[in-house]
């Protein structure tokens, strides 16, 4: 559970105290109305590539994922993001795709993550329990910490673009 809620501070934080600042809430937003995954995500790579920024990948819901993914050519039939027979790490235009649970269906997140945002991570995960608390010692009961520490630091917020999916594939 605790890596869930990091996934989503990573891309989505408020900044407030206690909270990442997300890198989709610095992000500059799409300016293509393309219909589906892949005509959305590779009019945000033109507009990176427009003021000389080279996207290394894209965050996206699994489900847009595989929508994009079970598309079929509508004269041959035949998938048009590879055979599905055959193992293949997910990519679109080249770049990574990275598929987030936190990431809202319909949504996604283009940028140069290499470059654009680093992740410092100061402590790993710990997790510790105490039955210490009060009564919890008599009533069987344990209180349960899971903590991390970590900070997103964003470089260059125009390195990404928050964009949203078309209808279609």
């Amino acid at each position: 559970m605790l890596e869930k809620v990091v996934e989503q501070e990573i891309l989505f934080g408020s900044g407030l105290t206690g909270h990442l600042k997300g890198i989709a809430t610095v992000a500059s937003v799409a300016t293509e109305t393309a219909t589906g995954l892949v005509d959305s995500v590779g009019g945000s790579i033109s507009q990176l590539a427009a003021i000389g920024v080279q996207p290394d990948a894209v965050i996206c819901n699994p489900q847009d994922w595989w929508v994009a993914r079970m598309s079929k050519a509508s004269t041959s039939g035949n998938y048009l993001i590879g055979d599905p027979l055959q193992a293949q790490r997910p990519t679109i235009f080249g770049l990574t795709v990275a598929l987030a649970p936190s990431m809202p269906v319909g949504r996604y997140l283009v940028g140069n993550f290499g470059q654009g945002a680093a992740i410092y991570d100061r402590q790993q995960n710990i997790v510790e329990v105490s039955r210490e608390h009060s009564d919890y010692f008599v009533r069987n009961m344990a209180a349960i910490l899971v903590e991390t520490r970590l900070a997103v630091a964003v470089f260059s917020p125009a390195s990404f673009i928050y964009g949203s999916v078309g209808s279609g594939s």
